[in-house]
Protein backbone atom coordinates (compact mmCIF):
# COMPACT_ATOMS: atom_id res chain seq x y z
CA UNK A 1 0.00 0.00 0.00
CA UNK A 2 1.16 3.52 -0.77
CA UNK A 3 1.21 6.16 1.92
CA UNK A 4 -0.34 8.90 -0.23
CA UNK A 5 -3.99 9.11 -1.16
CA UNK A 6 -4.83 10.27 -4.69
CA UNK A 7 -5.18 14.02 -5.01
CA UNK A 8 -8.61 15.48 -5.84
CA UNK A 9 -8.82 16.60 -9.46
CA UNK A 10 -11.38 19.05 -10.87
CA UNK A 11 -12.89 19.10 -14.34
CA UNK A 12 -11.55 22.23 -16.02
CA UNK A 13 -13.99 24.92 -17.18
CA UNK A 14 -14.61 25.24 -20.91
CA UNK A 15 -12.98 28.69 -20.92
CA UNK A 16 -9.62 28.35 -19.20
CA UNK A 17 -7.14 31.09 -18.27
CA UNK A 18 -4.23 31.33 -15.88
CA UNK A 19 -2.91 34.15 -13.69
CA UNK A 20 0.75 35.01 -13.12
CA UNK A 21 0.89 33.36 -9.67
CA UNK A 22 -0.89 30.16 -10.72
CA UNK A 23 0.22 26.72 -11.82
CA UNK A 24 -2.27 24.34 -13.38
CA UNK A 25 -1.42 20.67 -13.36
CA UNK A 26 -3.42 18.33 -15.60
CA UNK A 27 -3.89 14.60 -15.17
CA UNK A 28 -4.00 12.96 -18.59
CA UNK A 29 -5.23 9.39 -18.98
CA UNK A 30 -4.85 7.28 -22.14
CA UNK A 31 -7.40 7.65 -24.90
CA UNK A 32 -8.57 4.31 -26.26
CA UNK A 33 -10.81 5.70 -29.01
CA UNK A 34 -9.16 5.00 -32.40
CA UNK A 35 -10.75 8.05 -34.04
CA UNK A 36 -9.26 10.33 -31.38
CA UNK A 37 -5.82 8.80 -31.74
CA UNK A 38 -6.05 9.17 -35.51
CA UNK A 39 -6.89 12.84 -35.02
CA UNK A 40 -3.96 13.25 -32.64
CA UNK A 41 -1.61 11.87 -35.26
CA UNK A 42 -2.68 14.65 -37.62
CA UNK A 43 -1.91 17.29 -34.98
CA UNK A 44 1.76 16.46 -34.56
CA UNK A 45 4.44 18.40 -36.40
CA UNK A 46 7.20 16.71 -38.39
CA UNK A 47 9.70 16.43 -35.54
CA UNK A 48 7.07 14.84 -33.30
CA UNK A 49 6.05 12.38 -36.01
CA UNK A 50 9.67 11.35 -36.49
CA UNK A 51 10.04 10.70 -32.78
CA UNK A 52 6.74 8.79 -32.75
CA UNK A 53 7.99 6.54 -35.55
CA UNK A 54 11.27 5.82 -33.76
CA UNK A 55 9.56 4.02 -30.88
CA UNK A 56 9.98 0.28 -31.32
CA UNK A 57 7.24 -0.90 -28.96
CA UNK A 58 3.58 -0.17 -29.74
CA UNK A 59 2.81 0.76 -26.12
CA UNK A 60 5.54 3.45 -26.19
CA UNK A 61 4.23 4.85 -29.47
CA UNK A 62 0.71 4.85 -28.05
CA UNK A 63 1.78 6.63 -24.85
CA UNK A 64 3.73 9.26 -26.76
CA UNK A 65 0.80 9.89 -29.09
CA UNK A 66 -1.91 10.41 -26.49
CA UNK A 67 0.32 12.43 -24.17
CA UNK A 68 1.55 14.80 -26.88
CA UNK A 69 -1.83 15.01 -28.58
CA UNK A 70 -3.42 15.94 -25.25
CA UNK A 71 -0.62 18.46 -24.67
CA UNK A 72 -1.66 20.28 -27.84
CA UNK A 73 -5.36 20.14 -26.93
CA UNK A 74 -4.77 21.59 -23.46
CA UNK A 75 -2.37 24.35 -24.51
CA UNK A 76 -4.64 25.36 -27.38
CA UNK A 77 -7.42 26.05 -24.88
CA UNK A 78 -5.26 28.61 -23.06
CA UNK A 79 -3.86 30.22 -26.21
CA UNK A 80 -7.14 30.20 -28.18
CA UNK A 81 -5.56 28.71 -31.29
CA UNK A 82 -6.08 25.41 -33.11
CA UNK A 83 -4.08 22.49 -31.63
CA UNK A 84 -2.42 21.82 -34.97
CA UNK A 85 -1.32 25.46 -35.10
CA UNK A 86 1.02 25.09 -32.13
CA UNK A 87 4.73 25.01 -32.91
CA UNK A 88 7.35 23.72 -30.52
CA UNK A 89 11.11 24.21 -30.34
CA UNK A 90 13.74 23.18 -27.79
CA UNK A 91 16.40 25.08 -25.87
CA UNK A 92 20.07 23.99 -26.10
CA UNK A 93 19.45 21.45 -23.32
CA UNK A 94 16.44 19.83 -24.97
CA UNK A 95 13.66 21.52 -23.03
CA UNK A 96 10.62 22.10 -25.27
CA UNK A 97 8.85 25.46 -25.42
CA UNK A 98 6.05 27.07 -27.42
CA UNK A 99 7.56 28.77 -30.47
CA UNK A 100 4.39 30.68 -31.46
CA UNK A 101 4.51 34.42 -30.81
CA UNK A 102 1.09 35.32 -29.40
CA UNK A 103 0.89 38.85 -27.89
CA UNK A 104 -0.25 38.82 -24.26
CA UNK A 105 -0.35 35.03 -24.03
CA UNK A 106 3.06 33.93 -22.85
CA UNK A 107 2.79 30.36 -21.58
CA UNK A 108 5.18 27.68 -20.32
CA UNK A 109 4.70 23.99 -19.68
CA UNK A 110 6.29 20.78 -18.47
CA UNK A 111 5.11 17.30 -19.47
CA UNK A 112 5.90 13.95 -17.85
CA UNK A 113 4.44 10.52 -18.55
CA UNK A 114 4.99 7.14 -16.95
CA UNK A 115 3.38 3.81 -17.82
CA UNK A 116 -0.20 4.75 -18.57
CA UNK A 117 -0.55 8.23 -17.10
CA UNK A 118 0.75 11.74 -17.83
CA UNK A 119 1.00 15.00 -15.90
CA UNK A 120 1.16 18.41 -17.56
CA UNK A 121 2.06 21.57 -15.64
CA UNK A 122 1.13 24.94 -17.17
CA UNK A 123 2.35 28.31 -15.93
CA UNK A 124 3.11 31.86 -16.98
CA UNK A 125 6.46 31.48 -15.20
CA UNK A 126 9.16 29.82 -17.30
CA UNK A 127 10.71 27.78 -14.50
CA UNK A 128 7.96 25.21 -13.97
CA UNK A 129 8.58 21.46 -13.83
CA UNK A 130 6.57 18.30 -13.25
CA UNK A 131 7.44 14.65 -12.82
CA UNK A 132 5.39 11.48 -12.41
CA UNK A 133 6.58 7.95 -11.68
CA UNK A 134 4.73 4.68 -11.31
CA UNK A 135 5.59 2.93 -8.07
CA UNK A 136 7.37 -0.41 -8.28
CA UNK A 137 9.52 -2.15 -5.69
CA UNK A 138 13.16 -1.29 -6.23
CA UNK A 139 15.85 -3.79 -5.28
CA UNK A 140 18.73 -1.38 -5.94
CA UNK A 141 17.61 1.73 -4.03
CA UNK A 142 20.93 2.18 -2.24
CA UNK A 143 22.92 1.97 -5.48
CA UNK A 144 20.69 4.49 -7.29
CA UNK A 145 20.67 6.84 -4.31
CA UNK A 146 24.47 6.72 -4.11
CA UNK A 147 24.69 8.19 -7.62
CA UNK A 148 21.74 10.59 -7.64
CA UNK A 149 20.98 11.65 -4.05
CA UNK A 150 22.82 14.11 -1.82
CA UNK A 151 24.74 12.88 1.22
CA UNK A 152 22.00 14.09 3.56
CA UNK A 153 19.27 12.46 1.45
CA UNK A 154 21.18 9.17 1.56
CA UNK A 155 21.47 9.38 5.35
CA UNK A 156 17.76 10.06 5.73
CA UNK A 157 16.87 7.18 3.42
CA UNK A 158 19.09 4.80 5.40
CA UNK A 159 17.27 5.75 8.64
CA UNK A 160 13.96 4.33 7.38
CA UNK A 161 12.58 0.82 7.40
CA UNK A 162 12.30 -1.11 4.15
CA UNK A 163 8.76 -0.06 3.23
CA UNK A 164 9.31 3.60 4.12
CA UNK A 165 12.51 3.57 2.05
CA UNK A 166 10.57 2.49 -1.02
CA UNK A 167 8.03 5.30 -0.65
CA UNK A 168 10.57 7.95 0.28
CA UNK A 169 12.78 7.03 -2.66
CA UNK A 170 10.00 7.87 -5.12
CA UNK A 171 8.98 10.91 -3.12
CA UNK A 172 12.55 12.22 -3.32
CA UNK A 173 13.04 11.26 -6.97
CA UNK A 174 9.92 12.99 -8.30
CA UNK A 175 10.63 16.16 -6.30
CA UNK A 176 14.21 16.34 -7.57
CA UNK A 177 13.17 15.64 -11.17
CA UNK A 178 10.47 18.32 -11.04
CA UNK A 179 13.03 20.92 -9.90
CA UNK A 180 15.60 19.85 -12.51
CA UNK A 181 12.97 20.04 -15.26
CA UNK A 182 11.97 23.50 -14.04
CA UNK A 183 15.51 24.80 -14.45
CA UNK A 184 15.51 23.87 -18.15
CA UNK A 185 19.06 22.49 -17.96
CA UNK A 186 18.08 18.81 -17.87
CA UNK A 187 20.81 16.18 -17.84
CA UNK A 188 23.56 18.81 -17.81
CA UNK A 189 22.99 19.16 -14.05
CA UNK A 190 24.28 16.84 -11.34
CA UNK A 191 21.09 15.81 -9.58
CA UNK A 192 23.06 14.73 -6.49
CA UNK A 193 23.94 18.40 -5.95
CA UNK A 194 20.27 19.15 -5.32
CA UNK A 195 18.71 18.32 -1.95
CA UNK A 196 14.97 18.05 -1.25
CA UNK A 197 12.91 16.77 1.66
CA UNK A 198 11.91 13.10 1.56
CA UNK A 199 10.80 11.89 5.01
CA UNK A 200 7.06 11.19 5.50
CA UNK A 201 6.94 13.90 8.18
CA UNK A 202 8.51 16.58 5.95
CA UNK A 203 6.66 19.00 3.73
CA UNK A 204 7.87 19.13 0.09
CA UNK A 205 10.70 21.66 -0.14
CA UNK A 206 14.05 22.40 -1.74
CA UNK A 207 16.67 22.25 1.03
CA UNK A 208 19.71 23.33 -0.96
CA UNK A 209 21.39 23.27 -4.34
CA UNK A 210 25.12 23.49 -5.04
CA UNK A 211 24.74 24.51 -8.68
CA UNK A 212 22.44 27.40 -7.78
CA UNK A 213 23.79 29.85 -5.21
CA UNK A 214 20.46 31.59 -4.78
CA UNK A 215 18.34 30.96 -1.68
CA UNK A 216 16.44 27.68 -1.85
CA UNK A 217 13.34 29.48 -0.49
CA UNK A 218 12.84 30.87 -3.99
CA UNK A 219 11.39 27.45 -4.91
CA UNK A 220 7.88 26.15 -4.34
CA UNK A 221 7.43 22.38 -4.41
CA UNK A 222 4.25 20.31 -4.06
CA UNK A 223 3.38 16.64 -4.31
CA UNK A 224 0.54 15.55 -6.57
CA UNK A 225 -0.83 12.02 -6.57
CA UNK A 226 -2.63 11.42 -9.88
CA UNK A 227 -3.80 7.86 -9.14
CA UNK A 228 -3.12 4.96 -6.77
CA UNK A 229 0.32 3.56 -7.43
CA UNK A 230 1.86 6.80 -8.71
CA UNK A 231 4.05 9.54 -7.24
CA UNK A 232 4.19 13.05 -8.69
CA UNK A 233 5.59 16.49 -7.91
CA UNK A 234 5.37 20.03 -9.30
CA UNK A 235 8.11 22.65 -8.87
CA UNK A 236 8.04 26.39 -9.54
CA UNK A 237 10.85 28.92 -9.21
CA UNK A 238 8.79 31.30 -7.10
CA UNK A 239 8.30 31.63 -3.33
CA UNK A 240 4.58 30.92 -3.75
CA UNK A 241 2.59 28.55 -5.93
CA UNK A 242 -1.17 28.68 -6.29
CA UNK A 243 -1.81 25.18 -7.60
CA UNK A 244 -4.97 23.96 -9.32
CA UNK A 245 -5.46 20.34 -10.41
CA UNK A 246 -7.51 19.45 -13.47
CA UNK A 247 -8.44 16.20 -15.14
CA UNK A 248 -8.73 16.14 -18.90
CA UNK A 249 -12.24 14.82 -19.43
CA UNK A 250 -13.75 13.22 -22.52
CA UNK A 251 -15.53 16.43 -23.57
CA UNK A 252 -12.25 18.35 -23.61
CA UNK A 253 -11.24 16.39 -26.68
CA UNK A 254 -14.17 17.65 -28.74
CA UNK A 255 -12.46 20.71 -30.18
Amino acid sequence: MLIQSPTHWDVAPAEISIDADEVHVWRILPMNVPSKLSTYLKLLQEEELQRFERFYRDENRFEYLWAHGALRVVLSRYLRIAPEGLRFATNPYGRPYIANRIPGKRLFFSLSHAEGLALLAVSRVEAVGVDVERFRKMADIESIAAHHFSENEIRKLASLNSQEQQHSFFRCWTRKEAVVKATGFGLSLDINQLEVTLLPSEEPAVVGCRWDVRNSSQWSLEDVVPAPGYFGAVALESPQMNLSRFVLDEQAFAY
